[in-house]
């Protein structure tokens, strides 16, 4: 009587390795660059809404902050009836964990003011190629470079 084998050999299980391998290289990427559009647009997200507020304080006060913690602490308002607003409950940070950057006036092409992340790279190189901004482009469109 024969003896039927049970089990997987060597050489089986090290094919199901390696095709499981080939799957994974195959596969990791894809979400690699996911993750990649993904903060990039979070950054975008997080520079359109501390826009916004920017712009909420330019109405309530006539003028543009000085920089964006005035965003998370405003100056109480001239009429004392009336209560300090809120614009922004915290500092603004990119997708990456680093601050937004904030020129007022603006130094490198923004309409009334600049603000960026320094994207992916993390270096601060003025509206350079990773960053993503809210500067308005060269072209005739009216829309944003980046955004």
């Amino acid at each position: 009587m024969s003896q039927r084998r049970r089990g997987f050999t060597f050489l089986e299980i090290m094919l199901v390795v390696l095709i499981i391998g080939i799957l994974v290289s195959i596969v990791v990427p894809r979400f690699g660059s996911s993750s990649r559009q993904a903060r990039i647009n979070a950054a975008r997200l997080a520079i359109r809404s501390t826009e916004l507020a920017i712009d909420q304080f330019e109405i309530h006060y006539g003028h543009y902050p000085r920089d964006l913690q005035e965003l998370v602490n405003p100056p109480p308002p001239e009429d004392r009836n009336m209560e300090t607003p809120e614009f922004l409950d915290r500092m603004p940070e990119d997708a990456w964990g680093h601050p937004l950057i904030y020129n007022f006036p603006p130094e490198i092409g923004g309409r009334h003011f600049d603000l960026y992340s320094m994207g992916p790279n993390g270096v601060d190189d003025r509206g350079g190629e990773d960053d993503i901004t809210n500067i308005v482009a060269e072209d005739t469109s009216s829309r944003r470079r980046n955004l």
